[in-house]
């Protein structure tokens, strides 16, 4: 997990728009997270302690669990979606997001593209801007 924060950007420049000018500190953490364990590893608790609303949070979340088995992504995305809280800390979010793709030589057999784009349309609708690759 990568996430950037900045301290004390202008309140005028928008919830979900990069601060501009007035940035104090920029903190970039690279870190092993877990998902939906609710303790200290857990990455949406981990938000919680570290993260306040005026922070600008862009999160990059990709996890290669095996090229047979579901990743953790899902259950990342299953729980930023309900937990509305955690969700309203983060104002970017790049992820990759595996699914049953022969021609990418992904064999995740648990989700398909439809879901992924699903998903993808699920998150741009409560406003968080979204950005998949590959």
């Amino acid at each position: 997990m990568f996430l950037c924060s900045s301290r004390a950007a202008p309140a005028s420049v928008g919830a979900y728009a990069p601060p501009t000018h007035n940035i104090t500190t920029i903190h970039v953490h690279q870190t092993a997270v877990d998902v939906g364990t609710r303790d200290d590893k857990d990455i949406l608790q981990w938000l919680r302690e570290n993260v306040v609303e005026n922070d600008f949070v862009a999160l990059k979340f990709d996890v290669d669990n095996d090229s047979l088995g579901p990743t953790m992504e899902w259950g990342f995305l299953a729980d930023l979606l309900r937990r509305p809280e955690a969700l309203a800390l983060v104002d970017e979010l790049f992820i990759e997001l595996h699914f049953y793709s022969p021609s990418l030589n992904w064999v995740h057999l648990t989700h398909s593209m439809k879901q992924a784009f699903d998903v993808l349309r699920e998150l741009r609708a409560c406003g968080l801007p979204v950005h998949a690759w590959p």
